[in-house]
């Protein structure tokens, strides 16, 4: 990279600290999160919420891995479901650590 291209990133950077110095990266943060906008999450879902949630997405993911099982694997249909069954298991690890589950650490790992 040239130097005038350096000069540029950093040009952006104190241009994107300027506006909230709240944070080392808080260039990055109207691009990376949203969830500091506390007017977006209204904070009423009780815990019998969130546990209907997590039986709704188990089901659903069981019904996804069932239906793998009885079609053709890498086929269109299959990767369809695959995804779907993969994006679940992130649903359902994430609702079980938000509901304390000792076997479950962190949901992103």
């Amino acid at each position: 990279m040239a130097g005038r291209d350096y000069d540029r990133i950093d040009k952006w950077v104190e241009r994107y600290e300027s506006i909230n110095t709240t944070s080392p990266h808080s260039h990055l943060m109207p691009i990376l999160s949203d969830h500091h906008d506390s007017n977006t999450f209204s904070y009423e879902r009780s815990w019998e919420d969130i546990e209907l949630m997590l039986d709704k997405a188990e089901r659903k993911k069981n019904y996804h891995r069932f239906e793998m099982s009885k079609v053709k694997p890498k086929s269109k249909e299959w990767i369809i479901h695959a995804r779907n069954f993969k994006a679940l298991e992130g649903v359902v690890k994430t609702l079980r650590w938000t509901l304390g589950d000792k076997n479950v650490l962190h949901p992103l790992e």
